[in-house]
């Protein structure tokens, strides 16, 4: 059986938390001090477990970009920031993928409530 070792919290006179939790908190202060690293996503929105669907422009944008669904799938549960597009409706995911940062445009369908995944790229310049 692992120890699990406390740690008083700085924040909270007498109050104990997690160590993980704690090297949670200095990692997330130091993350939101540097602004070159986006904050970790906290709350998803309402239709974040809906299905994907790619647009055809997606498809044919992963292809071009050497990555695929599987990929898709994986900066999706693991994204770091969402926000919201300028485009009325849409949002932006952030992610970090094999070393490369990529933002993936969604647009999510209320009416047959599934994400309509319309483009993907990479933001950094080469």
């Amino acid at each position: 059986m692992a120890t699990i070792r406390f740690e008083p919290d700085a924040r909270e006179v007498g109050a104990f938390v997690d160590r993980h939790l704690l090297e949670d908190l200095r990692r997330r202060d130091a993350i939101e001090k540097d602004e070159r690293t986006v904050a970790p996503l906290r709350k998803r929105p309402h239709w974040w477990d809906w299905e994907l669907e790619l647009s055809e422009h997606a498809d044919d944008r992963m292809e071009e970009r050497g990555t695929d669904q599987l990929a898709l799938r994986w900066m999706l549960h693991h994204c770091s920031r969402w926000r919201r597009s300028r485009t009325a409706g849409r949002f932006i995911v952030e992610a970090t993928y094999r070393g490369t940062a990529w933002e993936i445009v969604l647009d999510p369908d209320y009416d047959r409530q599934c994400i309509v995944v319309v483009t993907m790229y990479t933001t950094e310049v080469r």
